[in-house]
């Protein structure tokens, strides 16, 4: 370090190993923080001498520093929701089971109306059963039910239920999704993708101060794994009421990006997609604050696309059939003219797309949408991400780099629980179950730029567990491995979760690596990560996190700042 510094630093760190993540991968002893942003990063022989009068000193006593981690597709809403109320915890569970356990909730509930919604999250539809109204009619309650699925792409509805949401034999099934039926075309109680979502947004409704109180649950959740910037893959307004609500009691310590949702039945005919586009930017006008200070706040920077569905129920778009169900490569809920039309839009509008990806059907067809806008508009800085991506045919992977599009994946994908890889099987055929399956390594070595993803609340929020599965593609010692690639490197795992993190938000001059100007956003670890084995990285604990130079949460049995 040579510059000379007019300022004394607020807080000084030192005799640390902190790995900045940014693109040299330079490794420093000390690092200097300033009004929020980090003021020089160097040995502590350059650093100290910054110290001031009022300078508070963290010695690291040889401990880890990282930048905060980056989460670019979640929802943490949802999540709160869960933290907050009754669930099943992910538990795979038989009907009769599932039943037990809500009437035992039941019995434990105070006194409520009849016409209020018992909401059950944490329902593990897939690897338990089927849940249908005529299980959830046994349950002894005159209330509606509804059972939201841990992956939110399914819930479960008693029959008291569908009256409520008038559902019946009679309704049409959206063009996003499914109502499952019986052999006489009466509603199962399950809806699948979109509409369920829609219905549980529309039944779960908190008031802003509702929300808030159950976000600050969220937020300390999230700082606990050191997290310091999130994506809300799902942008509605009852979740951003109460994220601007925290904002404005000056409570909120999380940088919020969001990724607006854009349904097909808005653009019937194509030509509403401008109108569709500017609905997003209203959103962002209405919801965005000051995003790009030291101080964290809210931004809307995504246009969000479902494009297809699920693989269990055959819902995601292939480029071959089913081998279990020759006869369908599923569909995409979008027409390629659709996002074709959309994402010239929101190129124009300065908008990145952000995809729900599952096949590589619907792979397929959005990577030539996007290669008409990158043509129609070759000079916009629009980074479009498209997430999940769990099943890819060989030549996507250039597609994807030569198009710069950004694969947001989940490494705890890669880990399959008992039963699920013959299940895989059998659903898609050997070949693309040992070769095209949750294909991490093959998006690093075709250059293509990976940011990290928890999806948390589909899976439960554990960030370091997730990334030891991405370094050992198994859940434990006592599963399987799923071998369709190689394991990543603690490199790729952990820069996925920082600095590619932040350039898939669009961030990256001011976050996701530890370099003097940006925001001071970093975590301390109890053990280096670069040094241990993969086996053990779901045991790394975070001892304190720091967002814009502040600390926003520290383990209670080590104090850094008293």
């Amino acid at each position: 370090m040579t510059e000379n510094y007019s300022h004394h630093a607020d807080i000084l760190l030192f005799n640390g190993d902190i790995h900045s993540m940014d693109i040299p991968g330079n490794v420093h002893q000390a690092i200097a923080v300033h009004h929020g942003r980090i003021l020089a990063t160097g040995s502590n022989e350059e650093i100290l001498p910054l110290a001031g009068p009022r300078t508070q000193h963290i010695d690291l006593q040889g401990r880890t520093v990282l930048p905060g981690l980056i989460d670019s597709h979640m929802h943490p809403y949802w999540g709160a929701k869960l933290l907050a109320g009754f669930s099943l915890n992910y538990e795979s569970l038989t009907p009769d089971e599932t039943v037990a356990h809500i009437q035992a909730h039941l019995g434990h509930c105070e006194e409520t109306a009849d016409d209020d919604w018992l909401l059950v999250r944490g329902w593990l539809r897939i690897g338990g059963s089927d849940v249908t109204r005529h299980d959830l009619d046994r349950l002894a309650t005159p209330r509606p039910v509804m059972l939201f699925s841990n992956d939110c792409h399914f819930i479960a509805l008693n029959s008291r239920g569908l009256e409520r949401l008038s559902i019946t034999k009679e309704t049409a099934d959206p063009p996003d999704g499914n109502i499952l039926r019986d052999d006489d075309g009466e509603p199962t109680g399950i809806l699948e993708d979109a509409p369920a979502m829609r219905c549980y947004d529309r039944v779960s409704r908190l008031t802003p101060e509702q929300g808030a109180q159950i976000l600050m649950q969220a937020q300390t959740a999230l700082h606990r794994q050191g997290v310091t910037t999130i994506m809300d893959a799902r942008a509605e307004p009852e979740a951003f009421d109460a994220f601007y609500y925290l904002w404005q009691e000056g409570k909120l310590q999380l940088r919020v990006y969001g990724a607006k949702e854009v349904t097909p039945e808005e653009v019937v005919p194509p030509r509403t997609c401008a109108q569709a586009v500017e609905n997003v930017l209203n959103f962002a006008r209405k919801y965005s604050t000051n995003a790009h200070s030291p101080q964290p706040g809210i931004s809307i920077r995504q246009a969000k696309f479902f494009i297809d569905g699920m693989l269990p129920n055959h819902t995601a778009h292939l480029l071959e059939p089913y081998a279990d169900t020759p006869e369908t490569c599923g569909h995409s809920y979008f027409t390629e003219r659709q996002l074709t039309r959309l994402f010239i839009c929101c190129a124009r509008a300065g908008l990145h797309p952000h995809m729900h990806i599952i096949g590589d059907g619907a792979a397929e067809m959005t990577l030539d949408a996007l290669e008409i806008m990158r043509v129609c508009h070759p000079d916009a800085d629009i980074r479009p991400g498209m997430a999940h991506n769990d099943l890819m045919a060989s030549h996507q992977y250039q597609r994807f780099a030569g198009l710069g599009v950004t694969a947001n994946l989940s490494w705890q994908w890669a880990g399959l629980p008992k039963g699920l890889p013959e299940a895989y099987q059998q659903l898609l055929g050997s070949r693309r179950a040992e070769t095209c399956l949750e294909t991490h390594g093959k998006f690093f070595d075709a250059g293509v730029m990976v940011a990290y993803n928890s999806d948390w609340p589909i899976d439960p929020l554990d960030e370091w567990g997730n990334f030891q599965v991405g370094l050992t593609r198994r859940l434990s010692a006592e599963h399987s491995r799923l071998n369709s690639d190689r394991n990543l490197t603690v490199d790729e795992v952990l820069r996925a979760a920082t600095i590619h993190g932040a350039f898939a938000l669009g961030v990256d001059n001011v976050t996701g690596s530890l370099e003097a100007g940006k925001f001071a956003d970093l975590i301390i670890t109890d053990r280096n990560p670069f040094s241990i084995p993969a086996e053990e990285f779901g045991q790394i604990q975070v001892l304190l996190t720091m967002v814009g130079g502040k600390v926003v949460w520290q383990a209670e049995d080590i104090s850094f700042i008293p």
